[in-house]
């Protein structure tokens, strides 16, 4: 029985060739036919697994394709990176510095204390968390340490364990002051970590930089220049007058002079603003910024204004709206007391 079902197996077979050779054009026709259908398949199948899949797959994963750099700087206070870290869409965030700000110099330290010829690199922030060097399977630098890109070891010849003697320059007068110190290099990024010549350094690291080619010392690090100084600034002022200003120099208070509101109050509200005695008598004009406080120029350049007229100024340093008085804030996080009113 087997072999009877084989023996017709194969006279099908055999007259299914017999036809295929006695049709041989009508057969080509058949093969380019399906040919010509299934040929674009099989390469739009090929580009969806292969050649785009591998380039979605290197979109996805790359980190530098999910950075978003800004255009210009802008100083923005640490609320507000506090929430830009909080959106749900934003992994990673870390504050830069000017660009004039990153340019350093490098130099390979020999075992004997040698130390090597200088190399003009970046210097780019990092902080606890940075996707683009947890991706490519290196550690965070911590102080004194730093990581080098492709680039920069090309140029320079480091290796991940050799010391570095990191130079910063800044000018004073007619010469330059310059500040050192020793960093170890943690390891290599990979090209797709970058392509300029740039170190990676703990953003602390990077703002002494920042500050000490803005003139000011950095002890931590023996860096010599002059220490930051606090300096006041204002949210309000209250302007004292006998007698209630004219329209034109009213306009020239909001003009051009930090202050961008003007209202009028009475003598009572003024003596809570300002916390100290006011005369019962005259118009009290409270000024206020709305966002920006002012500085001592402002004060002055309202005290210029007013000359001549017998107005008093009392620079406020809280938001009136709140209710309380304080000290004067000062720039860079200090403050200081509250200012004395000034005759204009």
């Amino acid at each position: 029985m087997a072999r009877r079902h084989g023996y017709k197996r194969g006279l099908i077979f055999s007259l299914c060739l017999a036809d295929l050779k006695n049709e041989s054009l009508l057969t080509l026709c058949m093969i380019l036919a399906v040919a010509s259908v299934l040929a674009p398949l099989l390469i739009l199948f090929g580009l969806k697994y292969g050649t785009v899949e591998t380039l979605r797959q290197r979109l996805i994963m790359d980190p530098r394709n999910s950075e978003i750099r800004p255009m210009s700087v802008q100083t923005f206070p640490q609320s507000w990176f506090e929430a830009i870290r909080a959106h749900p869409n934003v992994a990673f965030v870390v504050p830069t510095t000017r660009q004039l700000a990153t340019s350093v110099e490098i130099a390979v330290l020999g075992t004997a204390g040698t130390v090597g010829k200088n190399f003009s690199v970046d210097a780019i922030p990092t902080a606890p968390g940075d996707p683009l060097i947890l991706q490519n399977g290196f550690q965070i630098p911590l102080e004194g340490e730093c990581l080098v890109s492709t680039p920069a070891h090309q140029e320079t010849g480091l290796e991940a364990g050799q010391e570095i003697l990191m130079t910063v320059r800044r000018v004073k007068g007619s010469g330059f002051e310059t500040g050192t110190t020793r960093l170890k290099v943690t390891g290599v990024l990979p090209m797709r970590a970058g392509a300029t010549k740039a170190i990676l350094l703990p953003l602390p690291l990077l703002e002494a930089i920042e500050n000490y080619k803005d003139g000011m010392g950095v002890p931590a690090l023996g860096w010599e220049g002059e220490l930051p100084r606090a300096y006041p600034v204002f949210s309000s002022m209250l302007v004292y007058a006998p007698e209630r200003f004219d329209t034109e120099t009213g306009f020239r208070l909001t003009n051009n002079t930090g202050f961008i509101q003007s209202e009028t109050i009475s003598a009572e509200r003024a003596r809570e603003l300002a916390g100290t005695m006011v005369p019962a008598q005259g118009v009290y004009t409270l000024l206020s910024t709305k966002g920006t406080p002012a500085g001592i120029t402002n004060i002055l350049t309202i005290r210029n204004l007013l000359g001549g007229k017998g107005a008093r100024l009392f620079p406020l340093a809280h938001n009136p709206s709140e209710g309380h008085r304080g000290a004067a804030h000062a720039g860079r996080g200090h403050k200081g007391h509250f200012a004395a009113p000034a005759p204009a």
